[in-house]
């Protein structure tokens, strides 16, 4: 366990005996301080800080310094967000949740969030119990603490290296990271059937064609597997115009 064991609680808080603040209340309350205070750290939100001093500052001082966070996303609070993209760009541990009936926003669609309603027992039962298990997986992990922040900055570092298996490796992500992100829109908008499962299945939907799908397939198979023949992603092309559903082609009885 670190020497540091607060848990810095981030999220909407709402003026005093409003909806925003007593859901916040209970939220920490009945879920977060209870599954920190399992794993051993003591919670704190930023209204709870008693030294004196500016407020600002100290907030980020505990977003870079204490051993845990947990980011409630739920109102899409700007505070929220940009002290959440602080704890990002700095690597450590951090726990993301959100109200059940709210989407999660694009930018952190593609990280690992806890969806719940504080006001059904089952649901934040189910919260709590994925908040320590998020917890005790950083905390007994020695791997670096992904964010999109991080990701960006790693596929960067990849784009920019002296070896051309490194840039091939980027386009491949870049290319399928653009695939997926097209394929949540798709779910979120429900336009696609909930069976879909594998990454083909989806082509007749997506932007890109059958084939160019296969391709990224195929090479992300062939790049994680070995650095073998450089991988040409030049033929690529995924739009990024805002996503419009598309019904897929009934075959021709004379194909």
């Amino acid at each position: 366990m670190p020497a540091n064991t607060t848990c810095f609680v981030i999220a909407p808080i709402g003026e005093p005996d409003s909806p925003i603040r007593k859901r916040s209340d209970q939220v920490l309350k009945y879920i977060i301080k209870p599954a920190a205070e399992e794993c051993g750290f003591t919670t704190l939100r930023a209204d709870e800080i008693t030294q004196p001093g500016i407020i600002t500052s100290q907030v980020i001082q505990h977003i870079m310094e204490d051993a845990m966070v947990v980011a409630d996303l739920t109102g899409r609070n700007a505070n929220v967000f940009y002290e959440l993209a602080i704890r990002h760009a700095i690597r450590r541990p951090y726990v993301q949740i959100i109200d059940e009936r709210e989407p999660l926003p694009f930018d952190v669609a593609n990280v690992r969030s806890i969806s719940f309603t504080h006001q059904d027992l089952d649901s934040a039962t189910m919260a709590r119990t994925e908040i320590v298990k998020q917890m005790r997986s950083m905390m007994g992990s020695d791997k670096p603490i992904e964010s999109p922040i991080t990701a960006a900055v790693d596929l960067n570092t990849l784009r920019t290296s002296e070896k051309p298996g490194d840039r091939h490796f980027a386009e491949l992500l870049t290319a399928i990271a653009e695939l997926k992100q097209q394929v949540t829109s798709l779910q979120q908008q429900g336009a696609v059937p909930a069976s879909l499962t594998d990454l083909r299945s989806y082509a007749p939907y997506l932007s890109a064609s059958v084939a160019e799908v296969a391709h990224i397939t195929e090479a992300a198979n062939a790049v994680m597997g070995k650095w073998a023949e450089p991988v040409d992603l030049s033929g690529i092309k995924v739009s990024n115009d805002p996503i419009q559903p598309v019904k897929p082609k009934k075959r021709s009885t004379q194909e």
